[in-house]
């Protein structure tokens, strides 16, 4: 385990694990919340970044760094100009970390304003597709990273984004961007909403035909040569294009997907509380279920998703610790439980005459 009592009172009481992402190897992060049942009312900081080098010495390993008044921060790492993670919160607030340690807050933020009328006004997340870093809004919005801080609205570029920016009621629930994958920059998928699903084919952003009576969460283009989108309850569709097939209906007893991502050659989707995996079925399950290498305390600390920028390991996190697959071990990395303290060594005592 890494954590020893101390080291987890310092950087991880009171807190629970929110979002993850791994720059390589040796370097993992965290994006840590305030634990509600453990805090109560508390002054302590909502939001903490915590960042574990893994070849650093013990005493090294850990570092963080607290952020106040942050909403849902959603964070990935960027391999261009350098490899560095990037988080953002809801208002386009950025942090940026190129190197060990923890992140610090970036200058300029997003170039988005948010309306915030009728829940229009969220940035809801950061993707990562080649060497480009996407930030996605909930008034139908992509900006691709073009350096260390610039972004450029896709609506701006030469190859832009023909979709209508969606305001007043239609920002939200109904439409807007929750997630966006892509086999390369010129093959990009984008959905959210009910059934918002565009594709970029390298010339024109063009809707997609698509089911409108289930709100969408993820995309992952993957390794198959197909495009995964998850919905609510665990929905799932196969597909590419216009020709779509639902393999899935809801009913899952899961929280919302949170993040899906082909790795090892299968397609994963988490949430803060587990793990899934499709099955050659095409049926989501628990991980455990169907893969007897992942241990029980390793299945509690899975769920939210980050993959190296190399494509060699997957990290996985819950509210309950984090772990790491390579495709073919599963390794339990640490829980965010309080550790045991270890057993007292036994003395005996020497009689003397």
């Amino acid at each position: 385990m890494l954590f020893d009592a101390r080291t987890w009172s310092r950087h991880l009481r009171g807190y629970v694990i929110h979002d993850c992402a791994i720059s390589h190897a040796g370097r993992l992060h965290f994006t840590l919340v305030l634990d509600e049942g453990e805090a109560g009312f508390s002054l302590a900081p909502d939001t903490r970044f915590l960042c574990c080098d893994l070849d650093a010495p013990a005493a090294r390993r850990f570092s963080h760094v607290d952020a106040l008044n942050l909403g849902p921060v959603r964070s990935e790492v960027a391999t261009a100009p350098s490899l560095e993670l990037l988080a953002v919160d809801p208002a386009g607030l950025l942090y940026r970390c190129p190197g060990r340690g923890a992140p610090t807050q970036d200058a300029p933020s997003l170039p988005w304003k948010p309306r915030l009328k009728h829940h229009e006004g969220h940035v809801r997340n950061l993707k990562r597709v080649g060497r480009h870093v996407y930030a996605l809004t909930d008034a139908r919005e992509i900006l691709r990273r073009q350096g260390a801080q610039r972004w450029v609205p896709l609506a701006a570029s030469a190859k832009g984004a023909p979709f209508p920016r969606a305001t007043g009621r239609q920002a939200g629930w109904s439409t807007g961007f929750n997630d966006l994958s892509g086999f390369s920059a010129d093959d990009l998928y984008a959905v959210g909403g009910f059934g918002d699903v565009w594709h970029f084919d390298s010339e024109d952003w063009k809707k997609v035909p698509f089911a409108k009576d289930t709100l969408l969460h993820t995309v992952c283009c993957a390794g198959d040569g197909n495009v995964y989108i998850t919905g609510h309850r665990g929905a799932l569709w196969v597909g590419r294009g216009r020709k779509w097939k639902q393999l899935q209906g809801g009913g899952l007893p899961v929280s919302e997907f949170r993040d899906s991502a082909w790795f090892a050659g299968a397609l994963y989707c988490g949430t803060h509380e587990g793990l899934w995996v499709k099955t050659p079925e095409g049926r989501l399950r628990p991980v455990r279920e169907v893969d007897s290498r992942m241990k029980a305390d390793v299945a509690k600390c899975s769920g939210r998703i980050g993959i190296s920028p190399d494509g060699a390991l997957m990290l996985s996190a819950s509210r309950r610790g984090a772990s790491l697959f390579d495709g073919e071990r599963w390794t339990l990395l640490f829980k965010t439980s309080r550790p045991s303290a270890p057993p007292r060594r036994k003395t005996t005592s020497r009689r003397t005459s």
